[in-house]
């Protein structure tokens, strides 16, 4: 693979940095994750559906959550029916982000 092959993958850790410099590659794979379900699929999602698809503990899912949570690109709302369960969804700002990651060619 040349360079030129890694230049739109480099252009997406760009935006994600744009969010915060430090912003670890387990959590951008939970945006990922989040995003493609909930706004590409129009799926519900809920904390431990993104653990159990990240095949990691949902104490490491809560962890990359809150950080996600505190840029404000994701909510965690609980389920009324059964309060343990928590959903997940993209805020405004988590939206643009998609758009500007699927502009990238």
């Amino acid at each position: 693979m040349s360079f030129r092959g890694l230049k739109n993958e480099l252009k997406i850790i760009e935006l994600f940095r744009l969010v915060d410099p430090w912003i670890h590659g387990q959590t951008i794979y939970a945006f990922l994750i989040i995003a493609q379900h909930t706004y590409i699929n129009k799926e519900d999602m809920r904390v431990m559906d993104i653990g159990d698809l990240m095949d990691t503990s949902s104490a490491s899912a809560s962890r990359n959550l809150r950080f996600l949570v505190d840029h404000d690109l994701i909510n965690l709302w609980e389920n009324p029916n059964r309060r343990i369960e928590k959903f997940v969804e993209l805020t405004q700002r988590g939206k643009r982000l998609v758009k500007r990651l699927e502009a990238i060619r």
